[in-house]
């Protein structure tokens, strides 16, 4: 792996070094970037741009979106609760086979250990929801 084009080096301190990077940032968002940016057959090149891009408009926008949509709703419709279950909408079967669908296709990539595929067909799915 490098970093912003020059391969890490402890000698040069060129590096990121964990317990410094995560004073400033969450774990979940260094895995997620990690997990997007490398691929699994060649070297990669970590840029602090793409992580704070990934950040911003991956986890933050696209993920943090979905989740605020679907409390927000909750608590508009249905007073901070879950609802009783019952019969599904055509609309709700469709969300479902959209959700089995990319479930099965995320399963079979982490098998293969495909991470960036993985995360790829994830987001997928949080931008058509």
């Amino acid at each position: 792996m490098n970093i912003e084009g020059q391969k890490f080096s402890k000698s040069r301190n060129w590096a990121v070094w964990m317990p410094d990077i995560l004073t400033r940032y969450e774990p979940d968002a260094i895995r997620y970037a990690i997990a997007a940016a490398l691929p699994e057959s060649k070297d990669a090149d970590w840029s602090w741009a793409d992580f704070v891009m990934r950040n911003n408009n991956e986890l933050v926008a696209a993920w943090g979106n979905l989740v605020n949509r679907m409390l927000s709703f909750a608590r508009r419709h249905f007073e901070n609760a879950v609802p009783q279950p019952s019969a599904f909408s055509a609309e709700d079967q469709a969300i479902l086979a959209l959700s089995e669908s990319a479930f099965e296709r995320v399963g079979s990539l982490l098998e293969a250990v495909k991470l960036r595929a993985a995360l790829g067909e994830a987001m997928a799915l949080v931008r058509e929801t």
